[in-house]
Formats: C-alpha cells, sequence, structure tokens
C-alpha cells in the first residue's frame, strides 16, 4: 500500500477557490453593507483617526475647513487633525468650513491607493457653516 495521491485537478480547484474567496475578502473586509436610513453619528476627526475601526461603514457627521482639494478627495482639517473626504460631484471651496456627513469607508478604488489613502468618507450631504 502506497501513500494516497491527490490530483493535480483537486489541487487546482481548491487553489482557485481559495484565491476567489480572498479577493472577495479583500475587497470586502473592510466595507460591511450599510443602513443607510439610519442617522448619523457625531464624530470628530481625532476620533475618526484615533478609533477607526469602530467608525467603518457607519454614517458620520464631522466638521472641520477643506485645507486641500486634490481632485475628487479632498482632505478635511479640524484642530490640526486632516481626515479624507471625497465625492467626485462635490465642489468645495478651499478654507471654507463644512458639515460634511457620509459612511466611512476603507480599501478605496486602485487609484485613491497611489496617493495612499487608507480610510476616508463618502459624502452624501454638506452644509456650508
Amino acid at each position: 500500500m502506497g501513500r494516497p495521491r491527490i490530483s493535480v485537478f483537486l489541487l487546482a480547484s481548491i487553489f482557485l477557490i481559495l484565491f476567489f474567496l480572498l479577493i472577495i475578502f479583500y475587497f470586502n473586509e473592510l466595507n460591511p453593507i450599510v443602513d443607510t436610513t439610519e442617522g448619523a453619528e457625531d464624530a470628530t476627526i481625532r476620533d475618526l483617526n484615533e478609533h477607526i475601526g469602530k467608525y467603518i461603514g457607519k454614517k458620520v457627521r464631522i466638521t472641520g475647513t477643506i485645507s486641500s482639494p486634490e481632485g475628487d478627495y479632498m482632505v478635511i482639517v479640524n484642530e490640526s487633525e486632516e481626515f479624507i473626504v471625497t465625492n467626485p460631484q462635490l465642489n468645495l471651496k478651499q478654507g471654507r468650513e463644512y458639515e460634511i456627513e457620509g459612511f466611512v469607508r476603507s480599501r478605496p478604488a486602485f487609484y485613491y491607493r497611489y496617493y495612499r489613502v487608507e480610510y476616508y468618507i463618502d459624502v452624501k450631504s454638506v452644509r456650508e457653516i
């Protein structure tokens, strides 16, 4: 009696299944499906930066001044803390203060990685203060 042999087909199938599960996990792990009907939670930029894990996928409301608009994403600053907000349809002006409401996201689209953006707020509503 020899050792049992595992077919190449079985190994390839297992590899492909694990590969696709990894891809699904990679793109969905930190961006859960969110309830868009729930109200926004008030947060500070400092709190977002320090405790990002508890805000991912939640709707938040922050205030701050736009410090640098960079195409379809912007940097918002409050008390010397920075955070990225994004929405290509927004036309926010640099130096103005806004109240922003949106969903905290991570693992953004490929081109956001170029700018080393790890977490951002996908803006749904804006009010100038």
